[in-house]
């Protein structure tokens, strides 16, 4: 079993750093628009400015897309040629405010210092995605020492679990983008390594809580997904001066996020796209989106629930970056053949005992699902609309990791023969569907 550890260690390393190297640069959604956030920032550029002030560089990158296709204004169509720089689209140059002290607190700290490393947009997206990828790889080989070394049922089943869903090619395709995804990504291995809190020293247990905070910062509406580790640890939490401090900064968290969320909704039912609270003046215009909701709270809930659920179950064989490379029907079948494999090697027997954990642990997987679903529909969707607009499957990641950190606490319950061969065929699986993916976007964009 320590080899075959060693081996998933390995696969998923490889994999991190492999799609690093494999993915043309802009690949994933919206990387153009963080590449500009952090040029900007860097360079201590205005927020706004006119494409006739945007620099070479800047409008290089915006005019580059792969073979045939290019960005417009309405989205990605098809040319015939490549976009020259004096046809890119206004909208891509200006409005476009970089996230300013977001990036001081670190969220693009990688970015950052690639920009400071080099100057050709080439290397600097490689190089960030490299450090990426070596973060993430940080991460996992601390989870990962612990395997051998601790007593508990549940931590193994865990990792393999994460392996798993990390091993994704939707997920190591975010693992190494230039966007803020990256750090949910890294607060889910934060979440994974807290629930454990008790085998970790201080300085790895800073580590998973500092990986928590910036995926909290980049998205809050990760942060209901703490619940999942009171809920995990309820028994341990309070017997420990570390467990208290895991009980608090998780109440604080998931206090903040609701604050901000009845904040947020009460600014909207207030405002429209046509002001702010303080300029508003005695007209106040209510957001469209709120007024809708309100009138008609049911079909409201029944398009973010049923347009979030349907993206979360195409996860394991949706569709790669911004011009929806799409997997072939064996990488699919790869993919949910590990899905059903793991799951057979989970001991149902012990499914009541953790009933009553996973019950209010489904509530704060619906709450994550849901507030991300309502964001999107508040911000991007018209109104009456049957379906949410910009929702993506790549915003659920952080979903499965929560969903299977839940099922792995039952344990595996194969004998050692039966469950070594069933993961090493898991593995097998996981190497073969992610590098093959790889290598095919690596040759169709070289």
């Amino acid at each position: 079993m320590k080899i075959l550890n060693r081996f998933l260690l390995v696969t998923w390393i490889w994999n991190l750093f492999f799609w690093a190297f494999a993915l043309p640069p802009f690949f994933i959604p919206d990387e153009a628009v963080h590449w500009t956030w952090v040029s900007r920032f860097v360079s201590n550029s205005p927020q706004t400015h006119p494409v006739s002030e945007c620099s070479e560089l800047e409008k290089t990158v915006h005019a580059f897309e792969f073979k045939k296709v290019f960005a417009d204004t309405e989205g990605f169509v098809p040319r015939d040629g490549p976009l020259p720089i004096d046809q890119v689209p206004l909208s891509k140059c200006q409005e476009i405010k970089p996230p300013g002290a977001y990036a001081f607190l670190g969220l693009y700290m990688p970015a950052a210092f690639s920009f400071y490393m080099f100057e050709d947009w080439g290397r600097i997206a490689l190089f960030t995605k490299l450090l990426n990828a070596l973060t993430l790889s940080l991460l996992l080989f601390v989870l990962w020492r612990k395997i051998g070394t601790t007593q508990s049922k549940h931590f193994l089943p865990t990792f393999w679990a994460f392996a798993l869903i990390g091993n994704f090619p939707i997920t190591l395709q975010q693992s190494v983008g230039l966007s803020m995804d990256f750090w949910t990504l890294a607060g889910s291995l934060g979440i994974f390594g807290v629930c454990f809190f008790s085998l970790f020293n201080r300085l790895e247990f800073s580590l998973f809580s500092f990986s928590i905070l910036m995926a909290g910062l980049s998205k809050p509406v990760f942060l209901p997904l703490l619940g999942l580790i009171l809920v995990l640890n309820k028994k341990d939490l309070l017997r420990t001066q570390k467990g208290r401090l895991v009980t608090w900064g998780c109440a604080l968290s998931l206090s903040a996020i609701a604050i901000r969320g009845l904040i947020y909704f009460a600014s909207s039912h207030f405002l429209g796209n046509s002001g702010s609270l303080m300029g508003a003046g005695p007209e106040k215009l209510m957001n469209p989106s709120v007024e809708f909701i309100l009138k008609n709270p049911w079909q409201a809930f029944v398009t973010v629930a049923t347009g979030s659920w349907g993206k979360i179950a195409q996860l394991p064989g949706t569709r790669l970056g911004a011009l929806s490379w799409p997997l072939s029907k064996t990488h699919t079948l790869l993919g949910h053949l590990s899905l059903i494999l793991f799951l057979a090697c989970l001991n149902w027997r012990n499914f009541k005992s953790i009933l009553s954990r996973l019950i209010p642990a489904t509530g704060f997987l619906f709450i994550f699902v849901f507030l991300t679903g309502l964001s999107l529909y508040l911000g991007h969707t018209a109104p009456g609309a049957n379906s949410v607009a910009g929702l993506q499957a790549r915003y659920f990641i952080p979903f499965w990791f929560g969903l299977f950190l839940i099922l792995s606490s039952m344990g595996f319950m194969l004998n050692a023969k039966k469950l070594k061969m069933i993961l090493a065929v898991i593995t097998v699986c996981l190497f073969t569907n992610a590098t093959i993916t790889a290598t095919q976007i690596f040759l169709a964009f070289r």
